[in-house]
């Protein structure tokens, strides 16, 4: 995988787009503290990040087209949510217990959590982008995105740490973000456009 070229030919993809992709961020952003609408506002930036990974026109109105995935999104949401939770759950259990050597494993438990839930981000990377671009399930999503990192894993690595890299421009208010959040959305959608898995 070419990072640079992935990074210039997300900036491109960015820069045709740029109105859309700003409102589309603002409107998900504004959105999500609505929470029913935060799951389907994502999934309509991914539709966005498909389309301009594609060479497609982006419109500003295409972030809605996440509601169209409503149930998709919350059932992917919920699973990936139960999946990373797993092992804070079983930690607190153990704390509940009150029980000094139960405890240290419910704390040993939710360290490894953390752990645990970057290890299923990064599994996880591809699925948005394959049930948007595929139209396929959830569960076919998570699926693939598991297959494409088993058969991709180094690519994968490299694109996830070229995300942490750009994600520090979202240190700079408002715009940074902005840009932060579309160059990532572009870079993991076009990166799962192009894997063969």
């Amino acid at each position: 995988m070419d990072v640079v070229n992935l990074v210039k030919g997300s900036f491109k993809a960015f820069t045709d787009n740029i109105m859309a992709y700003a409102v589309g961020i603002l409107v998900t952003a504004l959105g999500s503290f609505l929470i029913v609408t935060a799951p389907p506002l994502m999934f309509g930036l991914y539709y966005m990040g498909v389309k301009g990974a594609r060479g497609e026109k982006v419109q500003i109105d295409d972030v809605f087209k996440g509601f169209s995935y409503f149930v998709k999104s919350w059932t992917y949401f919920i699973i990936l949510g139960v999946i990373i939770s797993l092992p804070f759950i079983l930690g607190g259990v153990f704390l509940f217990l009150r029980n000094s050597a139960l405890a240290m494993v419910g704390l040993g438990l939710m360290a490894l959590g953390i752990l645990w839930a970057l290890v299923i981000g990064i599994m996880q990377i591809y699925a948005v982008p394959l049930i948007v671009s595929k139209g396929i399930g959830v569960v076919e999503g998570l699926k693939g995105s598991v297959n494409l990192v088993r058969r991709n894993l180094v690519s994968t690595v490299m694109l996830f740490i070229a995300v942490i890299v750009v994600s520090l421009l979202g240190i700079i208010p408002v715009a940074g973000t902005i840009v932060a959040e579309a160059l990532t959305l572009l870079m993991v959608c076009k990166t799962a456009l192009e894997l063969k898995g």
